[in-house]
């Protein structure tokens, strides 16, 4: 289920505003869990078909944004193709793994707290499959 709280609420209405300009329109960003958020979801529709170089830059500025102290790594995209790059991190001391896809159509980054990396690449292939279809 969703989670809300003023907290999450305020968080994820400033995401979605800093994230609706340049190529990235129509954001949303949701808390999942019991109690406790265990899953960030951030989805948006990219306005134009990212370049390699757009690709790396993204890349590089979600794991640095989100406080990422290493690279992100490649991992398989699913069947929408485009590019996904996972890496372990730690938020408020709480383990999670940074998953984040960019393709054609969409960018979609989720934040499993708690999950190695493998789980949250299947959990974001999973999220990636419900935006796109």
């Amino acid at each position: 289920p969703q989670v809300h709280s003023s907290t999450l609420d305020n968080a994820a209405r400033n995401t979605q505003a800093s994230l609706d300009r340049g190529p990235i329109t129509n954001a949303q960003v949701a808390y999942f869990g019991r109690g406790a958020p265990a899953l960030a979801v951030i989805v948006a529709n990219v306005k134009t078909r990212p370049s390699a170089s757009d690709r790396e830059q993204f890349f590089a500025g979600i794991a640095k944004n989100l406080g990422a102290t290493t690279t992100m790594n490649p991992v398989a995209s699913g069947p929408f193709g485009g590019t996904m790059e996972c890496v372990a991190m730690s938020f408020a001391g709480t383990p999670a793994t940074l998953c984040a896809s960019l393709d054609s159509a969409a960018f979609v980054t989720v934040v499993a707290y708690n999950q190695k990396v493998v789980p949250a690449a299947t959990t974001t292939r999973s999220v990636i499959t419900a935006v796109e279809h």
